[in-house]
């Protein structure tokens, strides 16, 4: 979260632009999961797909007005904070029933902040909470990756989340390769999955291809 740059509702329309722009994304995968489905024999097979939430930074005092009763919301208040969750939300449940994409399925959303966020404290766990609940209602799931020792990840499933799975972080880092094996054991203690990370260079990079290969052999 960034206090002094936060995000507002231009950012978000952009990133649902972009999002559910024809030919790109969405639409691309939709396309690629036909062509793959069809060599392999499974016309009823569809991509399972989950929605990013962007962040709502209690510092955008006038984040813009969503509903056009003339009002900016002000994400310092955790009710327009709520608001302008629903508000996305249901931008993106619209959005996908408009683009009548035959070879997806919507089948949740995924908490983009990657850490509870301490400085709301309750605020942030009752937001949490609610969202939680209000994605469950329409029928899908919130799910989380937070960072290793992230701020929050013992208490994931009673924030409002219906699975979590943990960034180990060795890939982008200098850990030592048993930071893989803690992070593994973290994961079991808490009943949290695991993320496996690969480096965009580790088909031409020894090294990089080698910490790939340590997250399957300490998993």
């Amino acid at each position: 979260a960034n206090m002094k740059k936060p995000t507002v509702m231009s950012d978000w329309e952009y990133y649902l632009d972009n999002t559910f722009n024809p030919g790109y994304n969405l639409s691309a995968l939709n396309i690629a999961t036909g062509k793959v489905k069809k060599i392999l024999g499974k016309p009823s097979y569809r991509t399972k797909v989950e929605i990013a939430i962007p962040f709502p930074t209690p510092s955008a005092t006038n984040f813009g007005d969503i509903d056009g009763d003339g009002h900016s919301e002000n994400l310092s208040r955790l009710s327009d904070r709520e608001k302008v969750v629903r508000w996305y939300v249901n931008q993106v449940t619209s959005r996908w029933r408009a683009a009548h994409f035959t070879n997806l399925k919507l089948v949740g959303f995924y908490w983009l902040q990657e850490e509870w966020f301490f400085v709301e404290g309750r605020k942030e766990t009752e937001l949490l909470r609610y969202v939680g609940h209000y994605v469950r209602s329409i029928g899908k799931v919130l799910n989380w990756i937070p960072f290793y020792q992230a701020d929050g990840i013992a208490d994931w499933h009673s924030l409002g989340f219906d699975g979590a799975w943990l960034q180990p972080n060795y890939c982008f880092s200098t850990f030592p390769v048993q930071e893989l094996g803690e992070a593994a054991n973290l994961c079991k203690r808490l009943g949290m999955g695991i993320e496996i990370e690969i480096h965009w260079d580790a088909l031409t990079n020894d090294t990089l291809r080698a910490k790939y290969y340590s997250y399957l052999n300490w998993g």
